[in-house]
């Protein structure tokens, strides 16, 4: 918040700046117009700030300290090192092929069985006229 307020401060001291350099009416009007603007933004920014300040300043802190303990019985998963890491990684790996061949074969599944129920009678339909009108050899 404090650094909003630095900048809002900022900003209306470059607009006092170029206030005071303006010599047409158009740009006096514009400036004061954007001036009270960063001026009404600035009394919300310190407002809030004060409001801020004084929430942090009667703010109550607890804390509680406690042993720490363990869920876990020692010696599961702690640092497997070797062949049985080695065993348990493999494992795992496995696990999560079947896991992503089965994800993707749930995919396809509805589209697979869409595709045969619309090729099935095509092929049907094909084996039963055949592949098209039969020519017949010419006579001699």
């Amino acid at each position: 918040m404090d650094s909003r307020v630095d900048s809002a401060q900022t900003s209306l001291e470059r607009i006092r700046s170029l206030l005071s350099r303006a010599n047409k009416l158009g740009a006096v009007i514009r400036l004061e117009s954007v001036l009270a603007d960063r001026q009404a933004d600035l009394e919300a920014l310190q407002a809030r700030q004060r409001t801020l300040a004084g929430q942090t300043t009667m703010a109550t802190l607890r804390v509680e300290l406690a042993p720490t303990t363990r869920s876990d019985p020692p010696g599961k998963d702690d640092d497997l090192r070797g062949f049985t890491a080695g065993i348990a990684q493999g494992w795992d790996a496995l696990r999560e092929v079947v896991m992503g061949a089965s994800t993707v074969l749930g995919v396809l599944l509805p589209f697979a069985t869409v595709a045969a129920v619309a090729l099935i009678p095509v092929a049907l339909l094909r084996r039963r006229h055949g592949n098209g009108p039969a020519v017949s050899p010419p006579s001699p």
